[in-house]
């Protein structure tokens, strides 16, 4: 289902948009990927592991998730930032600022969380979800070749709007207390150190 609905939504894009305009599309988002890995710097298969560990003790889950929050928040400031230097030297690409806030959109994504608890079916259903409502917004939103900016924050904020979901999603099923975890984390004088 998913791939049938990703081809969809390409062959649409390309249909409306043209060649060209899918293409730049494109290139800012393959630029802007760099950061977003950038921003991962590796924790979806640290959090596996981690989730897995301590998948019977709720609040070392909880511990690990806002932990795991609060370094992606710090390495996707650091991203973004750097993708805003480096962003001015390719001058007046307007998609390029769009596809940047993907570094920002990638800040909440808790896949890792779901598939560490062996969750497959709600992380399945929460990414199909995700990718109708993508389906549909493009259909509606983008009518001609002149809509590329609107494609690129459907492309942007869909996956964003998506991992928010996961993250609630999360929080409720497996009772994480997140902004508790998160402020004790910020409030104790060794972040870093424990």
């Amino acid at each position: 289902v998913s791939a049938f609905l990703l081809n969809r939504s390409s062959d649409l894009a390309i249909r409306i948009l043209h060649p060209e305009g899918l293409g730049s599309a494109s290139f800012a988002s393959s630029i802007a990927s760099y950061f977003v890995l950038f921003t991962g710097l590796g924790m979806p298969i640290y959090g596996l592991r981690a989730a897995a560990a301590c998948r019977r003790s709720p609040g070392e889950l909880s511990k690990l998730t806002a932990e795991m929050l609060l370094i992606r928040i710090l390495s996707g400031v650091v991203a973004w930032g750097l993708f805003l230097v480096l962003s001015q030297f390719i001058p007046g690409n307007i998609l390029l600022f769009i596809y940047g806030f993907s570094i920002l959109a990638a800040i909440p994504d808790c896949t890792w969380l779901y598939k560490g608890m062996e969750d497959y079916t709600s992380l399945a259903w929460i990414s199909a979800a995700g990718k109708i409502v993508g389906l549909i917004t493009v259909f509606l939103l983008v009518r001609t070749a002149e809509d590329i900016r609107t494609y690129a924050w459907i492309s942007v904020l869909i996956p964003f709007i998506g991992s928010l979901v996961e993250l609630t999603v999360a929080e409720h099923k497996w009772n994480l207390n997140i902004l508790r975890q998160l402020r004790t984390i910020i409030s104790s004088r060794h972040i870093f150190w424990d």
